[in-house]
């Protein structure tokens, strides 16, 4: 095991350079909280009808966000991805599931997983990916691809 002072990072070949430790799960829970304040205490701004079935959480770190839209949304099922495995900070609901990888190779690798299918989302969210996503076309592309017809996306972004 790591001693406090060593941080520990994903194995998988990304661009993605910030750790995964319980360091940065609190920060990521933090700035979860500063952002939410930003967006008027709300995540999604999107006008998606309360019927959505399936969401998706692209890049969801801790998973807080995914909960949460489980949680708001508990008739659909809901995905998270991320490069790391998502830490169990909290009892997860029934129609919540993590998935652990990158979302390119998710979908086009040599085993694609059946749970991304082409057209079968209706929201597809992420947040702040500007850290470790390079290939913002091919990104789009993908949304495109899994957002069901009339589904929405939803990304937060900054630039610098």
């Amino acid at each position: 095991m790591a001693s406090p002072t060593e941080r520990t990072y994903h194995s998988t070949p990304a661009v993605y350079a910030l750790p995964n430790d319980s360091l940065e799960h609190r920060r990521l829970e933090e700035q979860h909280e500063c952002l939410l304040k930003l967006m008027s205490g709300r995540i999604i701004h999107s006008p998606i009808p309360p019927t959505i079935t399936r969401i998706l959480d692209i890049g969801c770190g801790t998973g807080l966000v995914t909960h949460s839209l489980a949680t708001s949304y508990p008739h659909a099922t809901a995905y998270g991805v991320d490069l790391s495995p998502v830490p169990a900070l909290r009892t997860n609901p029934p129609n919540l599931t993590f998935i652990q990888g990158d979302i390119h190779e998710l979908l086009e690798g040599s085993n694609p997983d059946p749970r991304l299918a082409p057209g079968s989302f209706d929201l597809v969210f992420s947040r702040l990916l500007i850290f470790g996503m390079t290939d913002w076309q091919r990104y789009a592309d993908a949304i495109a691809t899994l957002l069901a017809p009339g589904g929405y996306a939803e990304l937060h972004e900054a630039s610098f």
